[in-house]
């Protein structure tokens, strides 16, 4: 799919011919499961930006932040048109969000409903690549903030992927901005201030990997570690508490803030189980301690011989998304660090000069 741009210069037959350029496409709103009548529907769509040139693009799928509760994926069109600009394709994924607050039982949006929005997203990229000029070889995933922790999940987790019929081996590459969630035990043991002392209860033992055959034991790593309680003991005068037991709590376990479920939400394990993973970037700024996770992660990787690398930059959290597409400074910079590293990862087409001449 190439677009056209007609430099019209008048009906004169004195005229020169015309000149043809080939341009930037963007494709907005596409419904990527038209099955789905559920609560927020509409969020289950995405936008397609394509750069010049007739393809097969390498494509990259960029996964916003927001809390799993806000945003659109509109937020990461600075990133898609920088990207597009150096022959990658981007796909801005939206996905369902949970909704602050209580809310009835036929709205609730908890994990994995998220990252399996997410799953058929890419299912839909797969399905079209042909007609749409994107490589089939050639892809990446790319998060921000929580965007970062949910691609993370589809880098390390086969499950999701799996419920589509694709694998983890569908990424070349991976890159995570700026994200914390990557081991969610540890991310809930730092936000305890932030919760009611009652709301602490008892050790549990939860596990990442389920049997691979019936009546195996569970494999992979075993967290032991405090399991909360939420039930009332929220404080609702606090603004962070609610999220994760609304994420991650469901009908058969409505007071459990971490059931074991939850783990397939840390990628820091999911690493560690030694699925294939693809190689990863993981970028982090100075503020809230993302230095401490992103090095973490980055370990987790080597430990289970999959191949990372680190970037620590100057930005804060939202200068990735919106100073990315700088020509100086440190967004500049930043820019010219992921691209060095995505190259020859995903090998983008040098995008040829125009040839029509300026106006």
């Amino acid at each position: 799919m190439v677009g056209v741009l007609l430099a019209m210069t008048g009906c004169d037959q004195d005229q020169p011919e015309p000149c043809v350029e080939e341009i930037a496409v963007r494709m907005c709103d596409v419904a990527y499961d038209t099955t789905y009548v559920g609560t927020q529907a509409e969020r289950r769509r995405l936008d397609l930006y394509l750069p010049p040139g007739d393809g097969p693009f390498p494509w990259i799928v960029y996964v916003h932040g927001g809390g799993y509760t806000k945003i659109s994926p509109s937020r990461g069109e600075t990133v898609a048109t920088a990207l597009q600009a150096e022959g990658y394709a981007v796909a801005l994924v939206g996905y369902r969000l949970t909704p602050e607050g209580e809310v009835s039982e036929e709205r609730k949006v908890r994990h994995p409903d998220h990252v399996r929005d997410l799953a058929r997203g890419v299912r839909y990229l797969v399905d079209h690549a042909d007609s749409l000029g994107l490589d089939p070889e050639r892809r990446a995933v790319m998060g921000h903030s929580t965007g970062a922790a949910l691609a993370a999940v589809l880098l390390t987790n086969p499950t999701f992927l799996d419920e589509v019929g694709l694998t983890t081996q569908t990424w070349k590459a991976g890159v995570l901005l700026d994200g914390q969630v990557y081991r969610l035990d540890n991310f809930i043991a730092r936000t305890l201030p932030w919760v009611s002392p009652s709301a602490q209860a008892t050790s549990g033992v939860i596990r990442t990997r389920t049997p691979s055959q019936p009546g195996e034991p569970p494999v992979g790593y075993t967290v032991e570690g405090p399991v909360y309680d939420h039930g009332a003991h929220l404080d609702p005068s606090l603004s962070g508490p609610w999220l994760y037991p609304a994420l991650l709590s469901g009908p058969s376990e409505p007071e459990v803030y971490a059931p074991p479920h939850a783990l397939n939400l840390s990628p820091y394990y999911n690493v560690l189980a030694g699925d294939p993973v693809a190689p990863t970037l993981l970028v982090h700024g100075p503020a809230d301690g993302r230095a401490e996770h992103t090095a973490e992660m980055a370990r987790a990787y080597l430990d289970a011989g999959a191949e990372a690398a680190v970037l620590s930059t100057t930005l804060r959290h939202g200068e990735f998304v919106w100073r990315i597409g700088d020509r100086t400074g440190d967004g500049a910079s930043f820019r010219e660090h992921l691209l060095t590293w995505l190259r020859p990862r995903l090998s983008p087409a040098p995008l040829v000069a125009s040839s029509c001449p300026a106006d």
